[in-house]
């Protein structure tokens, strides 16, 4: 499985640093062009860095995903706003604060639509009692704190980065779209 995102990750290394329309710019302009590049590989490869397990990896190119989409409609719209994803987000108000794998904010003038995102594996979640109880029991206290908490397996995770190796958009995609569009009113 590891493969999967080796894959993914060469696609995005063995990109072209200059397109070919970039020879009839300037030699600085083009040394301008390559520097950001660069730094825009190290931040890809900083924020991969920061994920826990390979399941997260995968979810991180689903949210970038959704992170460029909302920001189109929002340019096709003429609406201000933005999308965040942060990971390892620490969410939560006192001693009522969880570590989440994701938080993805949807910000739009005079309102927020904010989602945890849980990469649920098998060796940590729903293993025993306890620990069903303990992701349940966190679950209703995010939602009372305003949070839309949604849950993917790892099984899900992996299906849909197989799904973005052939080209297709993963089911991730479609549910967080799906509910962010009901939080936000925006046509996604």
């Amino acid at each position: 499985m590891a493969v999967h995102i080796s894959r993914v990750l060469e696609k995005i290394v063995t990109l072209p640093l200059m397109p070919p329309q970039f020879d009839v710019l300037s030699p600085e302009v083009r040394r301008l062009a390559a520097q950001e590049m660069e730094t825009v590989g190290k931040g890809v490869a900083r924020d991969l860095s920061l994920c826990e397990s390979p399941i997260e990896q995968m979810m991180l190119f689903a949210l970038w995903d959704v992170q460029r989409f909302c920001s189109r409609i929002m340019r096709r719209d003429g609406i201000v706003g933005s999308t965040v994803v942060t990971q390892q987000a620490v969410v939560g108000t006192g001693d009522e604060q969880y570590r989440v794998d994701f938080l993805l904010e949807v910000r739009l003038p005079g309102k927020t639509a904010a989602l945890v995102i849980e990469c649920d594996g098998h060796a940590f979640h729903e293993k025993t009692k306890d620990q069903a109880a303990r992701d349940k029991s966190r679950d209703r206290a995010l939602t009372a704190l305003g949070y839309t908490v949604l849950h993917f397996t790892g099984s899900e995770i992996w299906k849909d980065g197989q799904a973005q190796l052939e080209g297709d958009a993963p089911q991730a995609f479609f549910e967080i779209r799906r509910v962010l569009a009901e939080r936000t009113g925006l046509a996604l």
